[in-house]
């Protein structure tokens, strides 16, 4: 299949990172409720890597402005979404429930991190974060791959942080390891020699038949889902529980090259299609770690709702266990 390739990265001075940076630590740290700002990993391939920032508020303080409005485009492409941000009492309490990430303090106090779950509890919950986070990166390419509309910079940003995912279930090699290697030393050498469209189809599709084999094998001993008949994840991708990990569409899907002429071609897309993935899951109670981590979650998800709607409160890779995420 001929795919249609967009979010071309663009090279990006490792300055201008550096710029975007220090005007949204001034930003932020002219908010009075801030008590800490935090850069959540690192800039590994300029013009590809993103800016994460996490923002800690005092708790109850409300902030209804989002940072990232009216960002110039140049900044727009560094900081790809909201910024991550809650209150002290939930930042101290979900990072054990989320394994986040590593922190450079870039203003106030250092964060401060709880852990009080037991050793089998934290395994549990790791297999668990680990494959939400490879069934998100296996939805997103077999969408994009039906859709025929590949996002570069989003594989490449995924590919690096399944890294990670793929250390928390005790796995360097094999097939996915090899193929999400070369994407990263794809990625790591785009600016100098970027790859071709036959070779870059190749390893998509390579991608996602090796996350889909992965995953197909993992899922039902690993990965739990609630009772919910049918669980929505976004506005047109929803989850329910299958035998065979399966992609199932429905609705009108608009040639590509109509997609591209039209102003939101892929908006209007988005709002004519459903995608419905069927997964095989463990059939038992979901443990208390799993369960005790959604309602973290979704307890911080609805008071950023409340108090600091320009904010995401964590990273997690699937909205499954509460819809009202």
């Amino acid at each position: 299949m001929n795919y249609r390739f967009i979010q071309i990265p663009r090279e990006t001075a490792t300055a201008q990172y550096k710029d975007a940076i220090e005007r949204m630590v001034g930003k932020l740290s002219a908010c009075p409720g801030v008590v800490s700002i935090a850069q959540v990993g690192g800039i590994g391939t300029p013009g590809i890597s993103d800016i994460d920032f996490y923002v800690v508020f005092r708790d109850e303080f409300a902030y209804s402005l989002n940072p990232t409005d009216g960002l110039s485009a140049a900044d727009r492409y560094l900081f790809t979404h909201n910024l991550f941000g809650t209150s002290e009492s939930f930042a101290g309490r979900m990072e054990q429930y989320t394994y986040f990430g590593s922190y450079k303090n870039l203003y106030g106090k250092d964060l401060l991190f709880l852990t009080n779950l037991e050793p089998g509890s934290v395994d549990v919950l790791k297999k668990q974060i680990a494959l939400e986070y490879l069934l998100k990166a296996w939805l997103t390419i077999a969408i994009e791959k039906k859709s025929g509309v590949i996002k570069i910079r989003n594989l490449f940003l995924l590919a690096k942080a399944l890294v990670h995912d793929l250390a928390f279930l005790n796995v360097s090699s094999g097939a996915l390891w090899e193929t999400v290697q070369e994407i990263i030393r794809t990625r790591n050498g785009w600016f100098q020699q970027a790859m071709g469209s036959a070779q870059l189809t190749s390893l998509i599709d390579r991608y996602e038949k090796e996350l889909f084999l992965f995953l197909q094998h993992l899922l039902p001993v690993h990965f739990y889902l609630p009772g919910a008949k049918t669980i929505p994840i976004s506005r047109n991708i929803f989850l329910t529980q299958g035998d065979k990990l399966n992609l199932v569409t429905s609705g009108l899907m608009l040639p590509t090259a109509v997609r591209a002429l039209l102003p939101k071609g892929e908006s209007l897309q988005r709002r004519l299609i459903r995608f419905q993935g069927e997964v095989p899951t463990v059939k038992t109670t979901v443990p208390d770690s799993i369960a005790g981590r959604q309602q973290w979650i979704s307890a911080a998800c609805q008071y950023n709702n409340r108090q600091l709607p320009g904010f995401v409160p964590t990273a997690f890779g699937l909205q499954i266990f509460n819809t009202s995420i």
